[in-house]
C-alpha cells in the first residue's frame, strides 16, 4: 500500500512540475519573421522603383524595403520581445497602406 501511495505521489509532483515548466518554454520560443509580399500601388498605380513600403508596429517602423517591379517583399522580425497581439500597418511612399 505504501508503495502504491508513493508513486501516485510521485505522479503528482511530476504533473505539476510539467504543468509549471510548460508556460516557461513555451515563452522560450524565439519569435519567428513573418514575410509580406505583394503588389504595391499608388493612386491605383504600380508604385515606381525605388518607392519604400515601410512596416510599423503600434507606429514605430520596424522594416523597410524598396519596391522593385511594384512588387515588394518585407520580413517583420522584433529584434527583442514579441509582436504577439500587436497590429502591423504599412506605408507605401509615406503613404498609409
Amino acid at each position: 500500500m505504501r508503495k502504491y501511495l508513493r508513486q501516485k505521489y510521485l505522479i503528482a509532483v511530476l504533473f505539476v512540475v510539467i504543468l509549471t515548466l510548460s508556460p516557461s518554454v513555451a515563452s522560450a520560443q524565439p519569435a519567428l519573421p513573418h514575410v509580406f509580399i505583394g503588389s504595391a500601388t499608388v493612386n491605383g498605380n504600380p508604385a515606381a522603383d525605388g518607392t519604400v513600403v515601410a512596416a510599423l508596429v503600434d507606429g514605430q517602423q520596424v522594416a523597410a524595403e524598396p519596391v522593385s517591379g511594384g512588387s515588394y517583399r518585407i520580413m517583420v522580425e522584433p529584434k527583442t520581445g514579441s509582436f504577439f497581439g500587436k497590429t502591423v500597418t504599412f506605408m507605401i511612399g509615406g503613404i498609409p497602406a
